[in-house]
């Protein structure tokens, strides 16, 4: 399951192409919470079933919702934007979303998010198997995908550590106040290595497994491919054990 933020429609059209093109059964789903666009690709202009449908209780299953495309290995799920409040759904409702997302039958799902950092956004991309940021290379673009990052790890911590007051404690302080000066997600791993050291290895394992893999890619021509052309925050170890890999820019030719 691959959950896509920032810019979609190219690097997204262009990943499912390529997954049909070696056989793979694709579905694709607009998670775009009441911004949904995605079926105006496909030429449906008026879907005759999207996620209302499923989210108002129309239908039971997200396989009820399955579009067909041109595509013979391609199927869309169109996201909705009739219900007022589609883009600020309940947390129940949006986790019975994220079960019927992974029941999903098929070689890959592709989600199609919103921009932003909302909780919407950010628990459907922690859904994936594999997260990836796409932006373009100016400056408030790279901002932008970086403070999603950002966000995501601490989304990642509250959830987790959610039943630990002293430790979400030390997260929500962070964010407010350390994290919008620096945002270096070493300072907070330390802040919780100094509270608790099993917690404070329990989050950089929560890290570094699944956030590891967040990397930037950017083009230029006088650089060589697959070089590291910028680290983005650096890599963190505690006593020989990798509790964060670096979050590293690397060139692609």
């Amino acid at each position: 399951m691959i959950g896509q933020g920032c810019e979609f429609d190219y690097s997204g059209t262009q990943a499912c192409k390529a997954l049909m093109e070696e056989g793979y059964k694709v579905i694709l789903v607009d998670g775009d919470l009441g911004g949904a666009d995605l079926h105006l690709f496909f030429d449906q202009i008026a879907p005759p079933k999207s996620l209302n449908d499923f989210l108002s209780r129309e239908v039971d299953k997200l396989e009820d919702i399955l579009l067909a495309t041109p595509h013979e290995n391609l199927k869309l799920i169109c996201g909705g934007n009739e219900m007022v409040s589609l883009a600020n759904i309940p947390f129940l409702t949006k986790e019975k979303l994220k079960r019927h997302i992974r029941k999903l039958d098929a070689d890959f799902v592709l989600i199609d998010l919103g921009a932003g950092t909302s909780y919407n956004t950010l628990d459907l991309f922690s859904l994936s198997d594999e997260g990836i940021i796409v932006c373009t290379p100016e400056p408030h673009a790279r901002v932008d995908a970086y403070g999603f990052i950002k966000n995501m790890v601490y989304r990642k911590l509250q959830r987790h550590f959610s039943k630990d007051k002293p430790i979400k404690g030390i997260i929500e302080k962070f964010a407010r106040e350390a994290g919008r000066r620096t945002g270096r997600i070493q300072e907070l791993v330390d802040l919780i290595l100094a509270q608790d050291t099993r917690v404070g290895c329990e989050a950089g394992d929560l890290l570094d497994s699944e956030l590891h893999d967040a990397l930037m890619v950017r083009q230029e021509e006088d650089k060589n491919d697959n070089q590291i052309i910028e680290v983005f925050e650096k890599g963190y170890k505690y006593r020989d054990r990798v509790i964060r890999h670096a979050k590293v820019v690397v060139n692609k030719i």
